[in-house]
């Protein structure tokens, strides 16, 4: 059920690299592999990356995997990234999750993996379907892909699957899928097939043109209310909270009724494009970051329902969010993605700027920029820039976020550490060094090597 092939790293110019030497590396400079995916007859469009745990099998050699998908074209693979900079690609046949574009996945812990393919079925609105992937290690190398159909749209729920996370919704300790149409929402049991409970909401509605739109969908308890997980929507000009009603066996759509239900910020069309949940000031609490390009981002500090700083109140006793503003409309905000170093506490929050200025000056070049966020402050840790300029304009870092890496297969004993990423035009994702203000320098994790 899969094909396996191996693809060539591009390192960039940066004379005396070998072996593992951490300390040629520059995180201003981006000068780290970039490994490019060109699926068979593909020429545009944009990855959608989803990280997986490095593969835990007996005698593995894996030190990071991560689920790569093309949106404009049926492809399908698994890259696992050894530490000599190798990447194998497996590769799932198209026809096994429906011969359309794959635009949004989600994992469980225990490794089931949900696919949303939204313009499934076809038409202008067509149905939309999600399927359960599962994995499992290929006699001749990489994987076997086992993929089952599951929930499918139809009649006025269209385009299933717009939107897919994994969390813990209704209550069972197994946890819970979410899965999103243009104006429905499930919750799927853990099998990613169950349907628990579903809602239509008007307040969710896409445009009819939206047929590869991503939905901004985040899962997380934010509000005191059960200590279940809410189900957390960007919708134009505002965010939406949806909660478990055990009472119906389904969410709750928004409105008046329920005064912690809808977030909006001084009428910013652009507030809720893009949206990521974390504790970022590391107070046990989960916090919401809602992206408003062209240049702002807002985070929140949970609960937000808390009565000490209730976001829902009226305007003249709700808390102003932290604001991050960038200095230029440049798509500032535009993605978004939690970034935590394994054992600490505090995530911080990574935001692309795809048209902002990059390193010498260039413009429109695209950057990334890491911020450790407090009530107080948002302060800049690191910043990501494409050095070998290869990056579509506008098109850096459409898709960001952290790759675990299995440093044990590195240095024996060593940890799992986390390793930023960025896309990079249609089919690239370009890698950096660890931070040096988090991590030492010497503990880079990805310990690649040029190879002769």
């Amino acid at each position: 059920m899969n094909t396996a092939k191996a693809l060539t790293w591009a390192m960039l110019a940066a004379a005396g690299l070998a072996g593992c030497n951490p300390s040629s590396f520059n995180s201003a400079l981006d000068q780290a592999p970039v490994v490019v995916f060109t699926p068979p007859g593909a020429s545009t469009g944009s990855l959608f990356v989803l990280p997986l745990s490095p593969a835990s099998e007996p005698g593995t050699t894996s030190a990071a995997r991560m689920l790569v998908s093309r949106k404009d074209t049926a492809y399908l693979a698994v890259a696992d990234f050894d530490t000599n900079g190798k990447v194998t690609l497996s590769e799932a046949y198209s026809a096994d999750f429906g011969g359309t574009p794959v635009i949004s996945a989600a994992a469980r812990p225990d490794g089931t993996i949900l696919l949303g393919t939204p313009s499934a079925g076809g038409g202008a609105l067509p149905g939309g379907r999600v399927s359960t992937l599962s994995l499992s290690a290929a006699a001749g190398g990489g994987y076997d892909f086992f993929i089952q159909g599951g929930l499918q749209g139809g009649g006025a729920a269209t385009r299933m699957g717009i939107s897919v996370a994994a969390g813990n919704v209704t209550g069972p300790a197994a946890g819970d899928f979410v899965v999103v149409g243009d104006n429905t929402v499930h919750v799927v049991g853990p099998d990613g097939k169950t349907v628990l409970g579903s809602t239509s909401c008007l307040a969710v509605q896409l445009g009819s043109d939206d047929i590869y739109a991503y939905r901004p969908l985040a899962v997380g308890d934010l509000l005191l209310a059960d200590g279940l997980d809410e189900i957390v929507l960007g919708a134009p000009g505002r965010v939406l909270f949806l909660q478990w009603d055990p009472a119906s066996n389904s969410p709750v759509c928004p409105g008046p009724a329920s005064p912690t239900s809808i977030l909006t910020n001084a009428g910013i069309a652009s507030f809720g494009a893009s949206l990521a949940v974390a504790d970022f000031d590391g107070d046990a609490h989960l916090d919401l970051a809602v992206g408003a390009p062209q240049d702002m981002v807002f985070v929140y500090f949970g609960p937000l329902d808390d009565p000490l700083h209730n976001y829902f109140g009226p305007p003249e006793s709700a808390p102003a969010p932290v604001l991050i503003r960038n200095s230029t409309i440049s798509g500032f905000g535009s993605s978004l993605a939690s970034y935590q170093v394994p054992g600490q506490k505090m995530a911080q929050l990574l935001v692309a700027d795809p048209h902002g200025t990059a390193d010498a000056g260039r413009p429109a070049a695209g950057r990334a920029l890491l911020y450790a966020v407090t009530p107080a402050s948002a302060v800049v840790t690191a910043v990501f820039f494409d050095s070998n300029e290869d990056a579509d304009p506008g098109k850096f870092g459409e898709v960001i976020g952290g790759l675990m890496f299995n440093t044990g297969l590195c240095v024996p004993g060593g940890p799992v550490q986390i390793v930023p990423w960025a896309s990079n035009g249609v089919d690239l994702l370009t890698f950096f060094n660890y931070p040096t203000t988090t991590l030492p320098a010497a503990m880079d994790p990805r310990c690649f090597s040029l190879k002769p």
